[in-house]
């Protein structure tokens, strides 16, 4: 069941509701018809950030029918090239655009679910779940985190690190990454702790990584360079797999009503190893700069 009212972040979201009538003149306007679930978090407040996430619904004047998704990436995800799509909402972390390829009539309003990472633009994927089953599990919380560092197996780590965050935070804060060579490619699991809250992420990357080659120190194809564009902060390894369609990311993050757990494919594009140690970071660079 969809609660609207306690789907939005009310200090991050517009305070005012869609209008009664604006909803039905964006619907015959676009021809499309807005999902159920979509249609009442809007009726609520138009637009604004989901509680607990960092996904940002876009207001009902910021949707849009999108003919910026090359059509040939429709025809690839099984989707008719001339079918409607809409932006709705956008992941500010990751860089995910979620996307709902449109009824045309108002009485059906099962929407297909459509994410896609424009900086990327090599594929879209197609849900299995709707819109308004995205919105219900977007907010849905459980007793325990479907991600934790018990997952990790001893013997395919390959580099571990603990930074101690609190100059970050203002806080007591660290981030503990852990990196493991699998069978399947790598596989980052990252446990962060800062002032009032907690967060676990598990990564699979397929092998091999892509090249980034506008940093300082290099390593055959990979590079290492630090946290922060002033040159503080820890030394980070960007871990960027050429064939992104294969990446998956898992996320645990706990609040006030429990995990929220989540489960991306294709994205994000890249993701970080963070460390202090310099030689052993070059190391790492150059190992990782070997696999195929």
């Amino acid at each position: 069941m969809f609660d609207a009212q306690s789907f939005w972040d009310p200090a991050k979201s517009s305070r005012y509701p869609a209008t009664p009538e604006s909803i039905p003149l964006w619907e015959r306007a676009h021809g499309v018809a807005l999902p159920e679930n979509l249609a009442k978090a809007l009726r609520t407040r138009d637009g604004g950030y989901v509680l607990d996430t960092d996904v940002r619904v876009l207001s009902l004047g910021e949707m849009w029918r999108s003919d910026s998704i090359p059509r040939d990436l429709l025809a690839d995800a099984g989707l008719d090239p001339g079918t409607a799509v809409c932006e709705f909402a956008i992941d500010e972390v990751i860089g995910a655009h979620y996307l709902m390829a449109c009824c045309v009539t108002p009485e059906s309003r099962k929407v297909r679910l459509l994410e896609w990472y424009p900086d990327s633009g090599v594929s879209v994927e197609v849900h299995p779940e709707t819109v308004d089953e995205f919105l219900v599990a977007i907010v849905k919380t459980s007793l325990a985190p479907s991600v934790s560092l018990a997952q990790i197996s001893a013997h395919d780590v390959i580099a571990e690190d603990v930074l101690d965050k609190t100059y970050f935070y203002g806080g007591s804060a660290s981030l503990r990454n852990v990196l493991t060579r699998t069978q399947r490619g790598l596989e980052l699991f990252v446990h962060r702790t800062m002032p009032g809250g907690e967060q676990f992420e598990h990564t699979e990357l397929p092998l091999p990584l892509k090249s980034k080659r506008s940093v300082s120190v290099v390593y055959k194809t990979l590079t290492i360079e630090r946290r922060h564009s002033d040159g503080s902060g820890p030394w980070t390894l960007h871990l960027e797999p050429t064939h992104p369609g294969g990446i998956i990311h898992r996320e645990s993050t706990r609040t006030s009503k429990g995990w929220k757990n989540s489960e991306i494919r294709g994205g994000p594009l890249y993701v970080i190893y963070e460390s202090w140690d310099t030689e052993g970071m070059g190391r790492l660079a150059r190992r990782l700069a070997m696999l195929k």
